[in-house]
C-alpha cells in the first residue's frame, strides 16, 4: 500500500491538492481552543508517524505560512516549544537559517515560564543539539 507521502511526492496535481487540504486542516486545528499534542506535531509534518525522510518529500515550502501561524498559536507553550524543536531538528531543519531562529525566538518570548524549560535536561539537550547542528551546517551563510 502506498502512503499519501509517496503519492504526493510523485504527482504534482496531488501535491497541490495536499497543500490545499493541509491549509484547511491547519485552519481548523489552529482556531481550536483545545490542542492535542499528537495532532499539533502532525500539523508540522513531524511526529511518531512521520519519519524525517518521508516528511522531506512533502511540499513543505508551500506550508511555511502554516508553520508561521503554528508558531504564533502553539509555540508559546512548553509542549508546543518542544514540538517546534523536534520539527526543526527533523523535517524543518532546512528552514533553520531562514525561519527557525525567528520561530524559536518568538515562541520563547511568549512562554510564561521559559526559564522552566531550562530545567528540563531533555529539552535543553535537544535544543542545544539543534543549535549546534545549525551552526555547523549554516554558520558560514
Amino acid at each position: 500500500m502506498r502512503s499519501a507521502i509517496d503519492i504526493c511526492s510523485k504527482d504534482s496535481a496531488i501535491k497541490h491538492r495536499f497543500v490545499e487540504v493541509w491549509h484547511r486542516i491547519a485552519e481548523v486545528v489552529l482556531s481550536s481552543t483545545r490542542f492535542e499534542r499528537d495532532i499539533l506535531a502532525l500539523l508540522l509534518c513531524t511526529g511518531m508517524f512521520v519519519p524525517k525522510e518521508d516528511a522531506a518529500r512533502l511540499p513543505l515550502d508551500d506550508l511555511l505560512d502554516i508553520f508561521d501561524a503554528w508558531v504564533q498559536s502553539v509555540a508559546n507553550s512548553r509542549a508546543g516549544y518542544e514540538i517546534l524543536v523536534k520539527f526543526l531538528r527533523n523535517a524543518g531543519f532546512k528552514y533553520m537559517a531562514s525561519h527557525g531562529v525567528r520561530w524559536l525566538t518568538e515562541g520563547w518570548k511568549q512562554i510564561p515560564d521559559s526559564a522552566g524549560i531550562l530545567r528540563d535536561d531533555r529539552v535543553v539537550s535537544s535544543l542545544a543539539y539543534l543549535l549546534h547542528q545549525s551552526w555547523y551546517e549554516f554558520g558560514e551563510q
